[in-house]
């Protein structure tokens, strides 16, 4: 891959811990979402509320716990998986 897109999640396995640059985008921004699994991220520079339709949940790994956790805030540059039907929508909108 040679480009990211906003608002996308991504994996990047590294061999250390390093900083992984992304490029801010202002909010709020609405997702329309595929069937399935939909990997999110936070594309601006503050966090981010997840608003989502009723009974659909966020979740975001927790590497000092070692497991997925549910989330209704992303931090900056943070992604999440999402669980949706076809053409249900999510917000992401700056959270301060």
């Amino acid at each position: 891959m040679t480009a990211v897109s906003p608002w996308h999640g991504y994996w990047c396995k590294v061999e250390a811990q390093q900083a992984v640059p992304i490029f801010a985008t202002s909010g709020p921004y609405t997702l329309t979402m595929t069937e399935g699994w939909n990997l999110i991220g936070n594309s601006m520079r503050v966090p981010a509320t997840v608003s989502l339709p009723a009974g659909e949940s966020a979740f975001a790994y927790d590497t000092a716990a070692g497991q997925y956790e549910s989330v209704l805030v992303l931090p900056p540059g943070r992604g999440a998986w999402v669980k949706a039907g076809a053409g249900e929508e999510l917000t992401l909108t700056p959270s301060q």
